[in-house]
């Protein structure tokens, strides 16, 4: 990850504006980092968690808060970025059309956060 990234720090055309680390575990839970953190764009996860969990109601969340100075992929996107970002894990019991379902519609809630982050900028 961090060699396909890196060279984008000197491409002032594109910007790292999100950061998943996604895992399969047994229980569905995000760890954003902390609200408190400036992140850009500010804390796209504590407005994208409502939408996933709205649009998931059998499907319980977690939500777990973190500060950014443990060594995950996450908090190296922060550090590195300065992005919001996320580590995003999800039952592996669950049936595959609710995780499909969960799926779609969290990345669908994601991109419309994302593209009215761009439209703010330009």
């Amino acid at each position: 990850m961090r060699d396909a990234l890196l060279p984008l720090l000197e491409d002032p055309l594109k910007k790292v504006y999100y950061g998943i680390d996604f895992h399969s575990t047994n229980e569905n839970i995000f760890y954003p980092i902390e609200e408190s953190v400036p992140t850009s764009p500010d804390n796209l996860t504590q407005r994208w968690f409502p939408l996933v969990q709205t649009n998931n109601p059998s499907a319980v969340f977690a939500y777990e808060e973190f500060d950014t100075s443990s060594p995950i992929s996450k908090n190296w996107i922060y550090k590195t970025f300065g992005a919001d970002a996320l580590t995003f894990e999800m039952d592996d019991e669950l049936s595959m059309d609710t995780i499909e379902q969960i799926a779609r519609s969290s990345a669908q809630s994601l991109m419309t956060l994302l593209l009215e982050e761009k439209n703010k900028v330009q």
